[in-house]
């Protein structure tokens, strides 16, 4: 047994394609999606001495004691993909959040191998300790706590508001308003744990990169069967921001969300007309995001909000 406890040991440099993963990027989870067609195999395992820590929702790797210890993948590139993995691991969990170093890693059969892995760069006051060795998406606050609350305030809502210049209406259209911009910071959240518009060798700069994302989720087949269960669709939409396309299909239900949020923040806007288009839009949204959590992340469960499943909705 070598003296870090492991019985055999293959502690070749790092640069061979082996990477340690612990967050979205695992085979379980939903980033792996984006490396798969590059992943000749992988196995679980271990890295010891250091904890997992959140900022601002996504896991990463500190320091810590020697008893600490975080549970992963190791996986293996194929042959010839190696810079290739590393280009789209580096793209997914970025350098202004990540460094890139080399752990000592246990694998399941106790073997030690050296692997590269994504650690936060520097501290941040907003960090937070994670408790757990696993991580997972479905531990995420936001998918677990946030939705399910924000989609009980905006289906409890008053259908109309009154006239802007009472307190009542106040009253009924912030909430409103608030739940709206917190269901954009799930949207986000899940943005951040696949990546679906991400494409390296993409230099499209006519679309930013939220739309890419929001893009790729449109058309993605998850992302169809979800609008197809949401009973409060687009009724209401709005001219799109200079720079979208001026299409206006029904395909483009998010790009058309996301213009009712950019619209109803801008300065000059009239609360009054836009209490029925965000009231509208955080429906739709909101009953979106359930049925697309529902079914891309295991462990998560909606069916008392009655989204879940499509034969819930007509």
């Amino acid at each position: 047994m070598d003296a870090d406890g492991c019985e055999n040991s293959l502690k070749q440099p790092a640069s061979n394609g082996v990477w340690f993963v612990y967050g979205s990027l695992k085979p379980s989870e939903l980033g792996f999606r984006q490396i798969e067609h590059l992943i000749d195999g992988h196995e679980p395992a271990r890295v010891s001495g250091y904890r997992i820590w959140i900022r601002d929702g996504l896991p990463g790797l500190k320091e810590g004691q020697n008893h600490d210890g975080v549970d992963g993948h190791l996986l293996y590139a194929k042959v010839g993909k190696e810079i290739e993995l590393q280009s789209l691991i580096k793209s997914f969990e970025t350098e202004t959040i990540y460094k890139f170093d080399n752990v000592e890693v246990s694998n399941s059969s106790n073997i030690c191998v050296t692997a590269a892995a994504t650690i936060f760069m520097r501290p941040q006051k907003g960090d937070e300790v994670f408790e757990r060795p696993t991580w997972s998406i479905s531990d995420d606050v936001y998918f677990r706590y946030g939705l399910p609350t924000l989609f009980k305030i905006v289906h409890e809502s008053r259908q109309e508001g009154g006239h802007s210049d009472s307190l009542d209406f106040w009253q009924d259209y912030l909430p409103i308003m608030g739940s709206y911009m917190s269901l954009w910071t799930v949207m986000e959240r899940y943005i951040q744990f696949t990546q679906p518009g991400l494409n390296p060798k993409s230099n499209n700069k006519a679309q930013d990169a939220m739309t890419r994302h929001l893009r790729a989720i449109e058309l993605s087949d998850a992302g169809k069967d979800a609008y197809d269960r949401v009973i409060h669709k687009n009724k209401d939409r709005p001219q799109p921001n200079r720079g979208h396309p001026r299409n206006q299909g029904t395909d483009r239900f998010l790009i058309h969300w996301r213009t009712i949020r950019n619209n109803s923040v801008h300065q000059g806007k009239s609360a009054h007309a836009d209490y029925r288009l965000v009231r509208n839009a955080a429906l739709g949204l909101s009953e979106f995001l359930v049925a697309l959590l529902s079914q891309e992340v295991d462990g998560l469960e909606f069916e008392d909000l009655g989204v879940a499943s499509s034969s819930s909705i007509s």
